[in-house]
């Protein structure tokens, strides 16, 4: 199965014999933000904004569980300094 089907999140956590819930996935896409939310992992989302507007990508993810939506790649390092 592809995405928004948990399947891929599901199969790598298992290899690395991992908690789904202990992984945190990086996400461009509204089908891989889906997935990940799906495999109950944190997901942080940093969406294409060339192709979408920032609002429209936070009423989008904002009540998916275990997503957080930030406007540039950096936030996600700051997140976890």
């Amino acid at each position: 199965y592809g995405k928004p089907a948990p399947d891929v999140y599901l199969t790598v956590a298992k290899r690395l014999k991992v908690n789904p819930a202990e992984c945190v996935v990086i996400e461009d896409s509204v089908n891989g933000t889906l997935a990940g939310s799906r495999a109950g992992m944190s997901v942080y989302s940093v969406p294409d904004f060339h192709s979408q507007r920032f609002d429209e990508v936070f009423a989008r993810y904002g009540n998916i569980p275990n997503v957080r939506v930030l406007n540039k790649l950096i936030n996600v390092v700051e997140v976890f300094k």
